[in-house]
């Protein structure tokens, strides 16, 4: 499997986050097949993630595959807390003492959607 894509519904910020892991060649086939634009991907390059606000949603881009090492894990989390960012941004919540909670509820909603597909796609091979 050179490539691992999946979305993340986000519905209650009325978005979604598709993620996408793997070489960066692969942003943009994977957006087609959703009947996304492609974006620029110049930005990438020597990156091991990057996360990008399209006009509908949210793409976090990974490139190292599971099993992730620690640095990885850490890129990981590093973009996830962009999604969440972005997300709450163009929802009007910018980070406070009064909005943590909400950074840290999306936050853990993101990170659980991710490992359990990637361990639903696992299981199935």
């Amino acid at each position: 499997m050179n490539t691992i894509s999946f979305g993340i519904d986000v519905s209650i910020y009325n978005t979604y986050v598709i993620v996408v892991i793997g070489q960066s060649k692969y942003i943009n086939k994977c957006l087609s097949k959703r009947g996304l634009k492609k974006i620029d991907i110049s930005n990438v390059k020597g990156a091991a993630g990057y996360t990008f606000q399209l006009e509908e949603g949210i793409l976090l881009w990974l490139k190292q595959k599971p099993p992730f090492t620690a640095f990885n894990m850490g890129c990981l989390v590093h973009e996830i807390f962009h999604c969440t960012e972005f997300i709450l941004s163009r929802a009007g919540i910018k980070l406070s003492k009064k909005s943590d909670e909400a950074y840290a509820y999306l936050i853990g909603y993101i990170t659980e959607n991710i490992f359990n597909t990637i361990n639903n796609l696992n299981n199935e091979l």
